[in-house]
């Protein structure tokens, strides 16, 4: 395995296990709260009341975590990637892309099917077919295209201009995020396209943090400042949230409103880019661990977001035990998120030995040259 920075594949494994997180709490614990017939069916209307619970607040820790992971990863790629002018591998970077989708869409498939016929009907498995190769995590899509970019004359523009002009590209790409006409304008063009934009932007930001360093006069303490401030305008934003919809309810089932952020929202931008600048300045010393976990992320993002591992999650009643106890939720989500993570690690290893029993086996599949 070639060396890694393992301060930045630590950081990968932490991004992953904050996407997991996300997912667990947009995908099943957001679903639970407020999807009326589940509430129904399972008898957990216990927060269905127009009141601010305090507990919440432990939910709103996971609502931008998903970004922020997406966002690390894109940071990440930029900041080794953008200074590789004619040195992108496109073809290997395409290829693990498709050969681990594959693996992943072979397991998904193959695996939904054999719980069902365990499990059923102890609880409701979401099973998957082959099409779904075609239709996994958006992300690889949007990670493959700002790579893509990269490779066909972002890096190659990036390379020919000075320190000004990079600040002059970040700016605007960063405005065509935040502005809201300007980013409607950008999505008319094609949907999504706002994200693509910043992915961009991020990855232009990771190559330009590694070229200058523009963090470097900021103490650390003033990083994890603005982590906790973000948070507690996340805190804030949910009670305004909640108290507007308490205000405008009449009667019947009362709702409750989870945050949850997009893909260009400001307050996951800013904490992704300030975790990054602080693992950047973490020394780890290379350990053969983390980096074959952090290389592991990439499969394990494609195992469990879809609607198989949501079903497995959604077995659980989430709200009545954050109902019965908070610190009891926290546990569990943990315990989940984490074997979620062991389980993609698992299947990547499985990946890994067959890759390798495969290129030994060549000549069994493929005849001699003549």
């Amino acid at each position: 395995m070639k060396n890694r920075s393992s301060n930045f594949e630590l950081l990968r494994i932490i991004a992953m296990l904050m996407i997991i997180a996300y997912h667990i709490y947009c995908h099943c614990v957001n679903v639970q709260l407020t999807d009326v017939n589940l509430i129904d069916k399972l008898d957990n209307g216990w927060f269905c009341y127009p009141h601010f619970y305090k507990r919440f607040l432990l939910l709103y820790l996971f609502s931008p975590m998903g970004k922020i992971g997406n966002e690390i990863f894109i940071l990440i790629s930029g900041y080794f990637l953008v200074s590789k002018v004619n040195d992108i591998n496109i073809v290997k970077i395409t290829k693990k892309l498709l050969l681990q989708q594959g693996f992943a869409a072979i397991n998904l498939v193959v695996g939904s099917f054999i719980l069902y016929r365990i499990i059923q009907p102890s609880f409701k498995v979401s099973m998957l077919n082959i099409n779904f190769f075609n239709g996994m995590s958006w992300f690889v899509g949007c990670y493959f295209l700002v790579v893509l970019i990269a490779f066909l004359f972002l890096n190659k523009y990036i390379d020919s201009i000075g320190k000004n002009d990079y600040q002059k590209l970040l700016i605007i790409l960063f405005a065509f995020t935040q502005l809201s006409w300007a980013g409607s304008i950008v999505n008319n063009l094609a949907g999504g396209m706002v994200t693509l934009v910043t992915g961009l932007f991020l990855y232009s930001l990771g190559g330009y943090i590694r070229k200058y360093e523009p963090f470097s006069a900021i103490r650390t303490y003033v990083i994890f400042l603005v982590i906790i401030i973000a948070y507690l305008f996340i805190f804030i934003s949910a009670y305004n949230d909640v108290h507007n919809a308490i205000s405008y309810y009449e009667s019947g089932t009362f709702i409750q409103k989870l945050p949850d952020y997009a893909d260009n929202g400001i307050i996951p931008i800013i904490i992704g880019v300030s975790l990054f600048e602080l693992f950047r300045r973490i020394s780890v010393p290379q350990n053969k661990i983390i980096n074959y976990l952090g290389g592991a992320t990439f499969m394990v993002y494609l195992l469990h977001d879809n609607s198989f591992a949501y079903s497995i999650w959604l077995a659980k009643d989430w709200i009545t035990l954050m109902y019965e106890s908070p610190y009891k939720y926290m546990v569990e989500h943990a315990i989940y998120t984490i074997a979620t993570f062991a389980i993609g690690v698992l299947i990547y290893t499985a990946y890994v030995l067959i890759c390798k029993i495969c290129s030994k086996s060549v000549r069994l599949v493929l005849k001699d040259n003549i």
